[in-house]
């Protein structure tokens, strides 16, 4: 299948089910559409890695830019929860690879407080 791309060749349910299964259950179980779909955004070779740290202000989010690498704090905003930091990293995944959140998403950072 050459000149498609990985997310075009997956068998998706209608996307906004999928981002919403996510939001409502970050930790999983998931459906099997939706961890295809996991799979393709937390590769490393699809889009760079985001991923949630525990600090001391509550969870922050990192970009990772490979081994060896330095973390690189996104922004200075910081998640009251776990919960929270997985629902915002899931949308920034969501945007490189679809170009924005579905409508009516609703807040999908969470509740943020400062770092």
């Amino acid at each position: 299948m050459s000149g498609v791309s990985v997310v075009e060749r997956l068998d998706l349910r209608p996307l906004r089910e999928l981002f919403d299964e996510f939001m409502r259950n970050p930790g999983g179980p998931y459906c099997p559409e939706l961890a295809r779909l996991l799979k393709v955004m937390r590769s490393r070779t699809t889009m760079p890695w985001v991923a949630a740290i525990e600090c001391p202000a509550g969870y922050r989010l990192v970009g990772l830019s490979g081994r060896g690498r330095p973390l690189e704090f996104l922004s200075d905003e910081s998640f009251a929860s776990l919960h929270e930091a997985e629902t915002a990293a899931f949308a920034i995944r969501w945007r490189q690879l679809f170009g924005q959140v579905p409508p009516d998403a609703g807040s999908c950072q969470g509740t943020m407080h400062q770092a």
